[in-house]
């Protein structure tokens, strides 16, 4: 199937072309991520804020690309009954229905994470959206290994007052080492990594991905809307990594730090800045 696809501009809130409510993406200050924050902020668990989300903390609200998730990671290790619990404590009420007017949030298991669903189930409503709080799913042995990580992340976490309650943002470096790992996992799934344009034309390049991606998923390919999502996510965790070397005052040193743990995940560090060096001009300059 042949797709001919436009220029959509990254404007706030609004996505032409996006023939979906699913595909809606949210900032820092988006009404729903607000909410989110305020209400599991307002307890104390050792938690905090990453991946795309947590990028935006650190960039300028014109370089930001938008997300349709909230990662949030945890010093302690959830299972499916923690997860469950925590849905209850944050978003409902003493009866069990949720406190977000006008939504349901569901629950659900995926490889790698929990997920709360929060969507908007007023069906004759013109603001219909989804929204994904994300929460790390490991194994005993996996996290065992990393407990040592998770809680070095949390202790050099950044504390961001808004008004209603201090979150816990990962450090810039502790988000370019997550990222720069994980692209190295993409070139298994079929995704060619390869340099991208200046960060202007790379952030277009995202939103036009965007759009591949959902017009494959409605068209009910499976393997193409698969491939469409990960080239998705390697463009857009390239795009984190080389905004945050722009932007961000990124601590060289502790980066290091957080690049030599992941040879606890089977990378070398030396392997992760060559790749790094190659894709990101902006990390060649201080790397």
């Amino acid at each position: 199937m042949l797709f001919v696809h436009r220029k959509i501009p990254h404007i706030g809130d609004y996505h032409p072309g996006m023939p979906s409510f699913r595909d809606q993406y949210r900032y820092t200050n988006s009404d729903i991520v607000v909410l989110a924050y305020d209400r599991m902020f307002a307890f104390d668990e050792p938690k905090y804020i990453t991946g795309g989300i947590a990028t935006q903390f650190y960039i300028p609200p014109d370089a930001r690309r938008g997300s349709s998730d909230l990662d949030i990671s945890f010093a302690c290790r959830l299972n499916w009954a923690n997860f469950q619990g925590l849905r209850c404590q944050y978003f409902c009420s003493d009866n069990h229905v949720s406190i977000i007017p006008g939504c349901i949030v569901n629950t659900a298991k995926k490889n790698h994470s929990f997920v709360m669903h929060v969507c908007n189930c007023r069906i004759d409503s013109e603001d219909l959206f989804f929204f994904n709080i994300d929460m790390p799913r490991h194994s005993a042995g996996y996290h065992a290994r990393m407990a040592g990580s998770f809680e070095r992340e949390y202790e050099n976490a950044h504390e961001y007052d808004n008004g209603s309650v201090v979150l816990k943002i990962l450090d810039p470096a502790d988000i370019i080492a997550r990222k720069i790992w994980r692209i190295r996992n993409y070139h298994n799934e079929g995704v060619k990594i390869h340099a991208q344009p200046d960060l202007s034309e790379h952030l277009d390049k995202i939103w036009r991905q965007r759009e591949v991606y959902t017009m494959q998923r409605l068209s009910g390919s499976n393997f193409g809307s698969n491939l469409a999502r990960t080239e998705l996510r390697f463009l857009c965790d390239l795009y984190d990594i080389r905004t945050l070397f722009a932007h961000a005052d990124v601590d060289m040193e502790y980066l290091g730090q957080a690049m030599d743990e992941a040879q606890a995940r089977g990378a070398k560090r030396e392997m992760l800045e060559k790749l790094m060096k190659r894709l990101s001009p902006e990390a060649r300059q201080k790397l």
